[in-house]
Parts: structure tokens; sequence; C-alpha cells
């Protein structure tokens, strides 16, 4: 069976399955009738700012919403929804599927998106590092980065080969995400309102609106040399028509923070959600990069051709580096992934626990404790349970990929599947 990629990126969250593909972006507007999402969701976010969320995928979190709603009351209800649309309209069905996570994502954060994942549809079969999954099949030098643009973000993802192509870093850029950007055109183009019309349009959350939706159409598309930007209340029409060069040299004024950040590195791979930005590949040029960009047919390409190496049966591994399109004499071959145990978290619906040493989990009515050999303990009331994998034995403990079965007092039947989740 083929396996399908998950391109995780708030800015551009994509599914590839099979000839099947989709997008979205990572945002939502929750109130007491529905939840939006994507674009639908953009276009109400200066609006009603506090029932909007453009930031839920990055967190990747289970905290409470500022405003909740009948149909939404966290960041994980929101992730749901959001993948669970992804997966109808890439036609999913059982296809596994690997997930490509940006650097910033941590252990914890991976568990949250594995169960949430489940629930939603997909059945993840394994994590991979997004950066090292655009890079690793190019020839790289020894020191090298990769750029991609989520909505709260530019992540700057530093990598080193040796042989293994592996990030060592990633830092978030908040004054380069896309909505930053989206902003700072917004404020600049109402200060022109201001000195031309005498008229603020960001004291009016519908106009304010009106120049955010014209500015974001641009910005996904900006080959316009030209903008009228259009905006109407009570029943009066205002209109600018500007060049674009004023809010293409504010942007480019924000990328010289880069410089410090791509010390080093004299390859840069942008992937096609950063290359959009306007003069991005210029400014790297200029300050003597040489730039790559990454698309998603490439990575899709690197799946299939590291497939038995990225997943390991039932558990749930994590990809940190792949060998190197040029290796050197003494390198490894094999990608490097984390071994299927022992186990660190237990999955039940939505949530992944973490496990420890010091005190027992308790998830339902099953209690699970890591012993120091790596070994899970699984017990009801002091007794060893058995395993869903083999029916009828009686197990003192249990690593990953194995899955327990157990039944609450009230006859509610649960099934938790031991996973192993790797930073």
């Amino acid at each position: 069976m083929t396996t399908a990629l998950l391109l995780v990126n708030s800015h551009r969250l994509s599914l590839f399955s099979g000839e099947q593909e989709a997008h979205t972006t990572a945002a939502a507007f929750a109130d007491d009738n529905s939840v939006r999402l994507g674009h639908d969701a953009l276009g109400q976010c200066r609006l009603y700012p506090r029932q909007s969320h453009l930031t839920f995928l990055e967190q990747l979190s289970g905290a409470p919403l500022a405003v909740s709603s009948p149909h939404a009351s966290s960041d994980s209800d929101l992730i749901y929804l959001t993948l669970r649309q992804l997966a109808d309209d890439a036609s999913l069905g059982a296809t596994p599927v690997l997930a490509a996570v940006p650097g910033t994502a941590n252990q914890e954060q991976l568990g949250l998106l594995l169960g949430i994942a489940t629930e939603a549809g997909l059945t993840l079969s394994g994590f991979i590092d997004r950066a090292v999954l655009d890079s690793a099949h190019r020839r790289l030098p020894e020191q090298a980065a990769h750029i991609d643009l989520a909505l709260g973000g530019l992540l700057v993802s530093k990598l080193t080969n040796d042989g293994q192509v592996q990030r060592t870093e990633t830092a978030s850029l908040a004054e380069l995400g896309f909505i930053s950007c989206i902003d700072r055109c917004v404020n600049a183009i109402a200060e022109r309102f201001i000195d031309t019309n005498r008229f603020d349009p960001l004291k009016i959350a519908a106009t304010e609106q009106q120049i955010f939706d014209q500015v974001l159409a641009w910005l996904e598309q900006p080959t316009a040399q030209s903008l009228a930007i259009e905006i109407s209340h009570d029943g009066q029409q205002r209109r600018l028509d500007t060049d674009v060069g004023f809010l293409l040299d504010g942007l480019s004024r924000r990328y010289e923070g880069l410089t410090d950040k791509l010390a080093g590195a004299t390859t840069v791979v942008v992937t096609e959600a950063a290359a959009g930005l306007p003069r991005l590949i210029d400014f790297l040029r200029s300050i003597g990069k040489d730039v790559v960009t990454a698309d998603a047919l490439e990575a899709r390409a690197n799946v299939a051709r590291h497939a038995e190496a990225l997943t390991a049966g039932d558990s749930v591994i994590f990809t940190s580096r792949l060998p190197a399109e040029v290796e050197s004499p003494d390198s490894d071959e094999t990608p490097a992934t984390g071994s299927i145990e022992p186990a660190t978290h237990v999955l039940s619906a939505a949530s992944a626990h973490p496990l420890n040493a010091e005190a027992p989990v308790q998830v339902d009515d099953v209690s699970y404790q890591m012993r120091p050999n790596g070994i899970v303990a699984i017990s009801r009331n002091g007794q060893a349970l058995s395993s869903g994998n083999q029916s009828g034995a009686s197990l003192t403990g249990l690593a990953a990929g194995a899955k327990v079965s157990s039944r609450s007092a009230d006859g509610d039947e649960r099934s938790h599947l031991l996973i192993r989740v790797l930073s």
C-alpha cells in the first residue's frame, strides 16, 4: 500500500494521497452557529478577532479557546475539524499517512497530534522532520538551511550534512509570519488612506477586514505591480490607487533579520510557501546564498524512496535524518529512525499520555508505568492486563506497538495503543 503525505504547516496544510490532494489554511472562526475553516475563517478574523483562531496548529495544544463555541471549545477541537475536512477532501480512506512536521514541534505536541489525527480518521504511520524531507536528496554542503512559511512565523532551520542530513535547530521569526506580513501591508495602506482620503480604515473593523482580504489576495499571487484598494462604509466608497513598491520595500527591510539566522549556511532550501513571499528569494541571493526551491512532488518522491525506513509496523516513529545525495565514505546508508521500543506514550481516543518511571499514568481504569528497562507495566487494581495483540496472555509488561483493551466500570470498552514518539 502506498503512503500518503501530510505536510503540517498552518499557512499551507496539505494532504497527498495517490492522485488526490487537498490543501487548506489552518485558520478557524467559531461562533454559536458554526465553525468556519480556512479562507472562510480568514474572512472574519478582523471583524471578530476573539472568535478567530490562527495559531492553533502551530501551538499544538489542548488549550481552551478564549471564546468557546458549542462546536469547538479548545485548540484540539479545531485541529480535529481541520484534519477531518482535509481527509474528506483528499478521499483518504484507510491509507497510512506520513506526517512531515516543523522543527518547532516537540515530543508532547507530536503525541497530541497523533491522537487527534487518529480520531479524525488519519492513520499516521510516522513523523519526519519537514526540513530533512525537503533537503536530503539534494547535493548539500556541510552546513545548509531550510525556510518555510507559517501563519505565525517564518521557520528557519539549520541543517548539517555529514553523509546524513539532519536538522540541528529551528527558529520561528514572528515578524515574518504570513499574518504579520499581511498586517504590515494593511498598516501601510491605511496610512496612505489617511494621507489621501483623511479616513482611517483601521478604526472600523469592516473596512479593516476589506483591506485585509485584498492584501491577502495579492500576497498569495504577488505579481501585480499596482493595486486598486477599495473599501465601503456607510454607503460611501473609497479607493486608493497605488503601486506596490512601498509594500515591497517594507517587507524587504524585514528580511534583513535573516542574515544572522543563516550565518554559515551556503545553501538555503525554500518551500513553495516561503518562496511566494515577495522579494525573499532575491534577498537571499543578495546575501550570497545558493537558493533552491522545494516542492511537494519532490517530497512525495522522497517518501516513496525511503518508505520502508520511515515506518515500523504498528509503531509510530520519528525520522530525524536521512542519507544525503552525496555521502561521505564513512556514512551509514540507512535512514536514522528511532527504535520501535520502548514506548513513550499511551494513546487513548484523541490524547497521547506521556509515560514516566516516577509514577503510574492512569488512563480510564488502567495504570501504565515505565520500567527502567523500557518495558511498560500495565495493570488494573494491581492485576496484570492481557494485550489485545495476545488474547488470553497474562503480561507483566509491553513495549511500543502493543494494544491493550479494557472495559471500564460502566461497561465502556476502550482500546489503548502504546506508541513511541521521538524528538
